[in-house]
């Protein structure tokens, strides 16, 4: 292969990575997970379920494994 191929694959290699994702707690008692660039985007606010932006003022990590293995993972709600 050619070094400027080599190059460029890891480049994109390294490139792709996670986005971290934060749960905080909506004013309606909602669970309501969001990341750094939805904040950003939304001038240091969140939208509740109800499509309400608030200001976060506790948030605690969440990783995605946590979010696939979790129970209710993949289902509709009703």
């Amino acid at each position: 292969m050619n070094n400027d191929i080599k190059k460029r694959l890891e480049k994109i290699a390294h490139s792709a990575g996670t986005t971290p994702l934060y749960e905080t707690v909506d004013p309606d008692g909602n669970k309501v997970t969001f990341t750094p660039a939805s904040l950003v985007a939304n001038g240091g606010k969140a939208k509740s379920k109800s499509g309400k932006p608030f200001r976060v003022t506790k948030w605690k990590g969440k990783s995605l494994s946590e979010k696939v293995l979790s129970k209710n993972f993949g289902r509709k709600k009703k």
